[in-house]
C-alpha cells in the first residue's frame, strides 16, 4: 500500500493531467481526496511507529490536511486550482522544514549523513549546512515556478514542468552535489 501510495504521488502531475483530461474536476478531486484521506491515515499509523523520516509527524500531517484541503476545494468549487497547487505545498512544506533545520541545528542533510556516519568531520558539518542552504534556495524557486505554471499556464505547461522538469532539475542537482561531495571527501581526506 505504501508502495502504491509513493508511485501515485510521484505521479500526481501525471494523474491530474490524464485524469482531467478524461473526467471532471470534481470527479479527479474526489479520487484524489480518498487517495490522500488513505495517504493521512497511513501515515497517522506509521507515525505511531518508530518515524524515520526526516519529516516531523507534525510536518507529515499539516502537509497533509493542507493539500487534502486544496482537493476538497477543488471538488466543492469544481475548480483545478486546488489540484494544481500540490507540487507548490510540497515546495513550501520543504523549503519551510530545511529552513528550520538551518535554524535550530543539526541542517537536514547533516541528519542524514549521520544516518549512515554517526561521526562527521568539521568540514562535513559545514558542507552538510551548505548543502542544506542549496535545497532550500531549490525549494523556493521549484515552489515559485510551481505557483506561477498553476497561475498562469495552461495545464500542458503546468504538467510538463511539475511532472518532468522539476523532477530532471532535481537530478540534475542530486548528482551534481554528489559529484561535489566526492571531491570534497577527496580533497579533505588528502
Amino acid at each position: 500500500m505504501k508502495i502504491i501510495l509513493t508511485i501515485l504521488t510521484l505521479l500526481y502531475p501525471l494523474v491530474v493531467f490524464y485524469g482531467l483530461a478524461e473526467f471532471s474536476v470534481r470527479w479527479v478531486s474526489l479520487v484524489l481526496l480518498l487517495v490522500f484521506l488513505v495517504r493521512f491515515f497511513a501515515l497517522k499509523k506509521n507515525n505511531n511507529n518508530v518515524n524515520k523520516n526526516i519529516l516531523s509527524p507534525l510536518a507529515n500531517k499539516s502537509i497533509s490536511l493542507l493539500v487534502l484541503a486544496f482537493l476538497l476545494y477543488s471538488f466543492i468549487f469544481n475548480a483545478d486550482i486546488g489540484l494544481l497547487f500540490y507540487p507548490v505545498i510540497v515546495n513550501c512544506a520543504l523549503a519551510l522544514v530545511f529552513f528550520y533545520s538551518l535554524i535550530n541545528p543539526p541542517p537536514i542533510i547533516e541528519r542524514l549523513a549521520r544516518l549512515t556516519q554517526e561521526n562527521l568531520p568539521p568540514h562535513a558539518v559545514l558542507y552538510t549546512r551548505t548543502v542544506t542552504k542549496v535545497w532550500l534556495g531549490f525549494f523556493i524557486f521549484n515552489g515559485l515556478v510551481a505557483s506561477y505554471t498553476a497561475l498562469f499556464s495552461d495545464i500542458e505547461v503546468w504538467t510538463l514542468y511539475n511532472g518532468f522538469i522539476a523532477y530532471i532539475l532535481m537530478a540534475l542537482l542530486f548528482s551534481g552535489e554528489y559529484l561535489v561531495r566526492l571531491r570534497v571527501k577527496e580533497r579533505n581526506d588528502n
